[in-house]
């Protein structure tokens, strides 16, 4: 049976009542859970993702808007989100160190795209095999960079996820490959 399946709700509360303003605006916690939850959902064979929280709330809790209607962080982060994902194609996950987090999707024009992050502490530095083309660093807020072209790039990945996107799919997929692990054969 083919069986569509949507997150018909959900969000991420954050309580900004008594909370000073610098250190609200600087709070990740909502647009963290976005880019690791959406896009392991839309990998896992989710095609609908519907996210609670459009009403103002000046005590914060699970809206991206302030009292006043003005955007929260995490509303910029889901935009920055959803115009990278859109239409792009899901194709796996992989990880080239120790707690990393490497999702990859395939845009219509085939265009790698990527959600990196690592769930070590301290984060971590992962070599990117790239192919050819330019690299494009997005942050969650849409602060874009761009890497020189280079057969290999060292990021570094902590627990806050970010974009990384261009380079050559077909390198990137065969990442994908099961590869046997070090040890003994017995």
């Amino acid at each position: 049976a083919d069986l569509t399946i949507i997150d018909n709700e959900t969000s991420l509360g954050l309580a900004t009542w008594g909370m000073p303003l610098a250190t609200a605006i600087k709070d990740q916690t909502q647009s963290d859970y976005f880019f690791t939850r959406f896009p392991a959902e839309l990998l896992s064979g989710c095609r609908k993702i519907t996210v609670f929280g459009g009403e103002p709330d000046p005590a914060g809790k699970w809206t991206m808007f302030w009292g006043d209607m003005s955007p929260r962080p995490s509303a910029a982060a889901l935009a920055v989100l959803i115009s990278k994902l859109w239409n792009a194609k899901p194709v796996g996950e992989f990880s080239l160190g120790k707690g990393d987090s490497i999702k990859l999707f395939e845009t219509p024009e085939k265009r790698a795209v990527m959600v990196v992050s690592s769930s070590e502490r301290n984060g971590e530095e992962i070599t990117l095999p790239a192919g050819s083309g330019e690299l494009i660093v997005t942050d969650q807020q849409g602060n874009e960079r761009t890497l020189k072209e280079a057969a290999t790039h060292d990021l570094f990945l902590t627990a806050s996820p970010y974009f990384v996107e261009g380079r050559d799919l077909d390198v990137l997929k065969a990442q994908l490959v099961v590869q046997p692990a070090a040890g003994n054969s017995s």
